[in-house]
């Protein structure tokens, strides 16, 4: 249900700074890691910064995203 996209940000090179800076103007952090649900329309849905060791939380995580995009998509 999810499509895994990966944007390096902590390289040397050009294209990672610019990716940082998307992350710093987009999410407002530049948090390592950052996850953020989006919808196919490019609507932030929800992010969680930072990394855990908790699988349930992460699952949970994953789990309203999906709920809320469902509500998202009635809407329209």
């Amino acid at each position: 249900n999810y499509t895994c996209v990966r944007l390096y940000t902590d390289g040397g090179k050009a294209e990672h700074e610019a990716n940082l800076q998307m992350q710093r103007m987009r999410f407002h952090t530049i948090a390592l890691p950052l996850y953020a649900l989006m919808t196919p329309d490019d609507e932030i849905i929800d992010t969680f910064p930072g990394l855990t060791r908790d699988e349930e939380e992460f699952i949970s995580f994953l789990q309203q995203g999906l709920k809320t995009s469902s509500v998202l998509a009635l809407k329209d």
